[in-house]
C-alpha cells in the first residue's frame, strides 16, 4: 500500500534509526477479519527508530491520521515500553489501556537489560481515521522496532467528500407547499432549520502533509461526480414525496366528502 495514505506525527525527537516518516508499514486488510501479522512481518531492522524526550515534558505519543477514503482496521507494533493508552477519532476519545506481550528470542532466554513488548490493536468502531498512542513510561528514550497499520475501505468516507448532502431549499419548499398544516410538518421544519445552522462535514485536509494536499486535488475532482449523483437521487426522492403528499391530500378530501354526505343524510331524516 502507498505510505502517503497515512500522516504520522510525534511529540518527541528522532535521534537514531530510519527517518520518522518511514517507520510505518501500511497494509490492506479484510474489513471483517483481523489477521495478526507474524513477528517476521512486523520486525524490520530498516524501519526501527529511537526517539528521545529532549525538552518535551509529556509522554511520548504517536498520532496516526488516515485519508477519509480508508479507515484504520488494526495497528500492531513492537516497543520497549510496557504500557500504552489508545485514543481514537479526531477528538481523541479514550479507547483503552494496553499492556504489551513480552517478546522472546527463544523459549528460555530473556534479555533483562532490554525487553521488547508487542501490541496488537483491532479498531472495532467503524470509520475511524485517527488514532493516537500514548506510551506510558518515565523513560527518556523510546524504541520502536516495527509498526504496521492495516487499513480497509471506509464506509463513511463518502460523507466526508461531500460538503452539502441535503438540498435545504427544495425540502423547505415541499414543506411550505403542503396544505396539511400538521404538527409533524412543523417539527420537520424545525429540524431542517437546525440542520441548516449546523456545520456539514467538509473534505478532509491535512495542512501538515504535502502528500495529503496532493491527494486532496484528486478528491475535489471525484467529489463533483459524487455530488451530481446524490443530487439526482434526492430529486427522485422529492418527486416521490410530492406524489405521496398529493395522495394523502386526495384521501383526506374523499374522507371529508364522505362525512359531509353522511351528515346531510342524517339531517334530512
Amino acid at each position: 500500500m502507498d505510505p502517503s495514505l497515512v500522516n504520522l506525527a510525534s511529540n518527541w525527537t528522532r535521534v537514531g534509526g530510519c527517518p520518522f516518516e518511514e517507520i510505518l508499514q501500511v497494509k490492506s486488510a479484510d474489513p471483517d477479519v483481523f489477521l495478526r501479522p507474524t513477528l517476521n512481518e512486523l520486525l524490520n531492522q530498516d524501519k526501527a527508530i529511537l526517539l528521545k524526550k529532549g525538552d518535551c515534558t509529556e509522554c511520548f505519543e504517536i498520532h496516526i491520521q488516515l485519508i477519509p477514503e480508508y479507515k484504520i482496521q488494526a495497528i500492531s507494533f513492537i516497543s520497549n515500553i510496557t504500557k500504552v493508552e489508545i485514543f481514537q477519532g479526531k477528538m481523541e476519545e479514550y479507547l483503552k489501556t494496553l499492556y504489551g506481550t513480552l517478546e522472546k528470542e527463544d523459549d528460555d532466554i530473556v534479555d533483562e537489560d532490554f525487553k521488547t513488548y508487542r501490541y496488537d490493536l483491532e479498531v472495532e468502531k467503524s470509520g475511524i481515521t485517527d488514532v493516537a498512542i500514548k506510551f506510558l513510561s518515565s523513560a527518556d528514550e523510546v524504541c520502536i522496532f516495527g509498526i504496521q497499520v492495516q487499513i480497509a475501505p471506509n464506509p463513511n468516507g463518502i460523507t466526508t467528500l461531500v460538503s452539502n448532502c441535503i438540498n435545504y431549499d427544495n425540502v423547505q419548499s415541499i414543506l411550505q407547499s403542503s396544505n396539511t398544516g400538521s404538527l409533524a410538518s412543523e417539527k420537520c421544519t424545525q429540524l431542517l432549520n437546525i440542520f441548516a445552522k449546523s456545520k456539514c462535514p467538509s473534505k478532509f485536509r491535512s495542512e501538515s502533509s504535502e502528500k495529503l494536499k496532493a491527494f486532496d486535488m484528486k478528491v475535489v475532482n471525484e467529489a463533483s461526480s459524487i455530488q451530481t449523483y446524490i443530487d439526482h437521487r434526492l430529486n427522485k426522492m422529492e418527486e416521490r414525496l410530492n406524489e405521496h403528499l398529493t395522495c394523502i391530500e386526495k384521501k383526506q378530501t374523499e374522507i371529508v366528502d364522505c362525512l359531509i354526505k353522511l351528515l346531510e343524510k342524517l339531517e334530512s331524516k
